[in-house]
């Protein structure tokens, strides 16, 4: 993703425009949401990539100033080194899926879910209710065997080094 096509997805999922009351008290046509942009993967992650390749050779730690800076340091040091950590520790949706740490992943609709609220919303529940349904179905000490050994494999796999 080159410079201007990542300046333009930022501003597409986090600046927000309307009537807002800053902190100070000042008035405001536009809000820039820091926390709408940390939470798309494929910008948090390209961000990583541009603020890795802007470190000094040599850096071991990087540390975000501000509770806002903080998914950008970590980003950044995902990065570090010229792979992407997140997917070397296993750290998207699809592979804690495949670990079984998580049941399923619910899509977010077309446009990312804090766009789409209500749609968003709609696909957490029709989850829920699948989800229910299939587990009212078992009996409590079936739920709790299944509970217990899903959580007794959860890192059978581990290499240690």
């Amino acid at each position: 993703m080159d410079h201007a096509t990542l300046a333009a997805r930022v501003k597409a999922v986090a600046l927000l425009e309307g009537d807002f009351t800053l902190r100070s008290g000042k008035k405001s046509r536009f809000y820039f949401d820091k926390y709408l942009f940390e939470t798309q993967p494929d910008i948090l992650a390209e961000l990583g990539k541009q603020i890795a390749a802007r470190l000094p050779q040599g850096t071991t730690r990087i540390a975000g100033p501000e509770l806002g800076a903080v998914a950008l340091a970590a980003a950044g040091s995902l990065w570090k080194g010229g792979e992407n950590a997140a997917e070397a520790l296993k750290l998207t949706s699809k592979h804690l899926k495949e670990l079984g740490v998580i049941d399923e992943i619910i899509e977010e609709p077309l446009g990312a879910a804090h766009r789409n609220t209500r749609a968003a919303a709609d696909n957490v529940e029709k989850y829920i209710d699948k989800s229910l349904r299939e587990l009212k179905r078992l009996p409590v000490e079936k739920l709790v065997d299944k509970r217990y050994d899903r959580l007794r494999k959860l890192g059978s796999d581990a290499v240690t080094v």
